[in-house]
């Protein structure tokens, strides 16, 4: 009698479990550490009643208590400032400005701000606060 041969081929499947471990891992690692990171500087914004802005499209200026100034983060003084809200009026006329400063910011500094941004041909400018507590 003769012997059949069987012919054995290398199994064809992709073992994704590695990869699926690492990809929750990674996702946990995201969900636990994204309410940590926060967009902006850390401000004690003064509170006030009112409604919240429409979504549009903001550029965000932020004032410390020191009376730094902020654009998008970076530190700037405010002629740099005011060259780079010239500059993003040319690219986005209709954005809004929204100054974000410190309750203990000195007045004179936040309308320096607002008028640096009115030079530059912003028209839509707010102020930032916190809501009052009820």
């Amino acid at each position: 009698m003769k012997k059949h041969r069987t012919i054995s081929f290398p199994l064809s499947e992709i073992n994704i479990t590695a990869l699926v471990d690492i990809a929750l891992t990674l996702l946990i690692i995201f969900v636990i550490i994204s309410p940590f990171i926060s967009q902006g500087l850390s401000l004690n914004l003064p509170k006030a009643s009112g409604e919240s802005f429409p979504l549009k499209e903001r550029t965000i200026i932020e004032i410390d208590q020191k009376g730094n100034i902020y654009l998008r983060g970076v530190p700037l003084s405010i002629s740099q400032i005011k060259k780079r809200l010239s500059a993003l009026y040319l690219q986005e006329p209709t954005a809004e400005i929204i100054i974000r400063a410190d309750k203990g910011v000195r007045y004179e500094k936040v309308i320096e701000v607002i008028d640096v941004s009115r030079e530059s041909g912003f028209s839509s400018i707010g102020l930032a606060t916190l809501p009052k507590e009820k």
